[in-house]
């Protein structure tokens, strides 16, 4: 009766243990998955934060452009105009075309440019060679050549027309200065050394004339209070060192 007590008691006592021991094996594995789970998660959450690092490079990239472009632009505003460097009247090119140079340095593809004082005498003033003074008796006339230096003052060369019949209008030849008012078309020269002294001549309205031989057109001129005339002729009339011109009256 003993032996069969101490076998049932053995029995259960083995029973317990396997209850118990597959208890904590479940419960290892349950630690084992919960671990498993929570590396996973770990994993999940590493990824996508390194995914939301990556999404926020990204967006700082994205950001940052903008301010690579508005640099550009600035650069871009900084640029040489394509004027720089050439004269009124050049000829220039920008991405909306070929223009032509204004007085501001500026490549103006439509709008007409104007250089110089922008009136019809300042356009014509450097154009060609000038005679001015009167016809009585003699002809006492003087050639005029005149050369910007500014935009509405420069130099001027004076020489004694030379004809039978004709005289100086002014008393010597040589270089002396100008300067013109483009809004009253007053211009008050600084006469040469010679002559010592200044003349003032106010321009007034341009018309058409045949004579003198050779003149591209005719002007009112005032020398102080005096009307005299005034023509002006190509270039070519006088030689480039102005030292002789072709008689207009022959």
């Amino acid at each position: 009766m003993s032996l069969l007590r101490w076998r049932a008691g053995l029995l259960l006592s083995i029973a317990y243990l396997a209850a118990c021991g597959g208890t904590t094996e479940r419960n290892e594995e349950a630690s084992a998955a919960g671990a498993g789970a929570a590396g996973a998660s770990g994993s999940t959450e590493s990824s996508s934060s390194g995914t939301g690092n990556a999404s926020s490079g990204t967006d700082v990239g994205s950001g940052g452009a903008p301010t690579s472009s508005s640099s550009n632009s600035a650069s871009g505003g900084a640029e040489a105009s394509p004027c720089n460097g050439l004269a009124c009247g050049a000829s220039c090119i920008t991405e909306a075309g070929e223009g032509v140079c204004d007085a501001e340095g500026n490549c103006s593809i439509d709008a007409p440019v104007v250089c110089g004082c922008g009136s019809e005498l300042c356009q014509l003033l450097d154009d060609g060679v000038w005679l001015v003074g009167w016809a009585g008796g003699l002809n006492h006339f003087s050639w005029l050549r005149f050369q910007y230096l500014g935009t509405t003052n420069g130099t001027v060369d004076l020489l004694a027309l030379t004809c039978a019949g004709c005289t100086s209008f002014y008393p010597c030849d040589g270089q002396g200065q100008f300067t013109l008012d483009p809004a009253t078309a007053e211009m008050v020269i600084d006469l040469p050394v010679a002559c010592a002294g200044q003349a003032t001549l106010v321009f007034g309205a341009f018309y058409d004339v045949e004579w003198p031989m050779g003149t591209l057109t005719g002007v009112e001129v005032t020398d102080g209070m005096y009307p005299i005339e005034g023509y002006l002729f190509p270039p070519g009339q006088c030689d480039p060192a102005f030292t002789s011109c072709t008689d207009p009256f022959q």
